[in-house]
């Protein structure tokens, strides 16, 4: 994905609709048609080409108890993304701040449980502070 210009803040304390925002403007800097539910659905369909991407995103946490809030949060995506899976030809990502603890949590899920995912896998979003997006298969 192309970074994104808007800075959003000093550090990576993102919050869901951040993060929704930062994919939402990158998405649409690079030709996607995009639309946003803040309470029933998706976060974020976007199209392109025919080709439908449907994203679950959640934010960094701030509880006291941010590592299990963050565990929690990556689990719930997961549990929110699969309830979406209905096509084989759709895109499936879910999103996060670009903080180590969700990169771990990826990077920890099973490569089977994300090959899974339509025919491209599931991928992540992670957004950086300044608001640009990588994306990892």
């Amino acid at each position: 994905m192309v970074k994104n210009s808007v800075v959003v803040s000093t550090e990576n304390m993102l919050n869901e609709s951040q993060v929704v925002d930062c994919i939402s403007r990158n998405l649409q800097e690079n030709g996607w048609t995009v639309k946003t539910s803040r309470y029933r659905g998706a976060d974020i369909i976007a199209t392109k080409d025919g080709v439908e991407w449907v994203i679950e995103a959640k934010g960094c946490g701030n509880s006291r108890h941010v590592q299990t809030e963050r565990n929690n949060f990556f689990i719930y995506a997961l549990g929110q993304i699969l309830t979406r899976l209905d096509s084989d030809d759709k895109n499936y990502s879910v999103a996060f701040p670009d903080l180590p603890e969700f990169v771990n949590l990826w990077n920890n899920f099973s490569k089977l449980a994300k090959s899974k995912f339509g025919k491209n896998g599931l991928t992540i979003l992670l957004v950086s502070s300044d608001g640009s997006v990588r994306e990892l298969h």
